[in-house]
Order: structure tokens, then C-alpha cells, then sequence
């Protein structure tokens, strides 16, 4: 089902407890990518995986080392501006049609505009959080990469 979002995680060749922290030995196994997915990392780990794909020299080499991980799926969860209090985007809200068809209210809620404003929107509705950018922006790339087929489809191009 292409709807879901792939979730990503890393481990050594063994589970890890929700309290471990960053070793680095974890970094090392960032270089070689052929990762057991599992728990939560934080952020500073995913950034050293997209550093470590960036040391990849041609596409070849760097599609090898996205198809060393192993992903697991993940819902995004209904989320509730009140419950989580969100701020709405009133620039966006003003911008949104009268006619959207929809039988629920929706309002468009601030997340940071540094360049992570699609991850971070993902992260949002994963997470209930803005703040797992860089793990989404190596979903999309995994996707992206993995899946090549179907975007350079010429037929999907059109």
C-alpha cells in the first residue's frame, strides 16, 4: 500500500533498549549501512546517515547502501490542532478555498521554514512533532531511490 510511510530504524545486529544512546559504534554501522531496522533514534543519528550517504562517489554506490536498510511501516495519526496545540497558519488558512471538500474542519498548522518543511510536515503527522526532519528527508530519499521505477515511469511523467 503506497499510502503508508515507510518508517526507518537502525540498530546494530542485536534489539537495542529504549534507553540506549548514541555510541560510536553506531556510527561506524552508519557506514556500512547493512542495518537491522528497530528503535528510536535521535536526530543526530539520522544526520550522520545522510552525511554517510553523501560520501557515496556515483548513484550505484549509493543505491547499494539505501538498499542495505530495512524498513518498517508506520501510520501517520489523526491529530487534533485543540488536543496538541498546534498554531494555525493563518497565511495559509486565508489561502485555502471556501469549497474543499471535506466534512471536517481543517486548518493548517505553522511548521519551521528552514528547508525541512516537507520532512517537518511529515514528522508532524507521524510524530505529532516537527522535530524529526532529518529521518523523514531520509524516508523520501529511501522511497525515492528504492522505488525509481514508478518516478521515472514515462507514463508517470506526462
Amino acid at each position: 500500500d503506497r499510502s503508508k510511510i515507510s518508517k526507518t530504524k537502525f540498530t546494530e545486529s542485536t534489539d537495542i533498549s529504549e534507553d540506549h544512546t548514541e555510541t560510536k559504534t553506531d556510527k561506524e554501522n552508519v557506514g556500512d549501512c547493512n542495518t537491522n531496522l528497530s528503535e528510536e533514534r535521535n536526530e543526530n543519528f539520522w544526520t550522520h546517515f545522510l552525511e554517510a550517504l553523501c560520501q557515496c562517489k556515483d548513484y550505484a554506490s549509493f543505491k547499494e547502501k539505501c538498499k542495505g536498510i530495512r524498513m518498517e511501516d508506520v501510520q501517520g495519526q489523526e491529530r487534533s490542532i485543540l488536543e496538541c496545540k498546534y498554531t494555525v497558519d493563518q497565511k495559509a488558512i486565508d489561502l485555502c478555498p471556501d469549497d474543499i471538500p471535506t466534512t471536517r474542519a481543517m486548518f493548517p498548522t505553522i511548521v519551521r521554514a528552514d528547508g525541512d518543511c516537507l520532512p517537518g510536515c511529515g514528522s508532524l503527522f507521524i510524530y505529532g512533532d516537527d522535530s524529526h526532519a532529518s529521518e523523514i528527508r531520509l524516508r523520501i530519499i529511501l522511497e525515492l531511490v528504492l522505488h525509481e521505477e514508478y518516478y521515472m515511469d514515462k507514463k508517470n511523467l506526462k
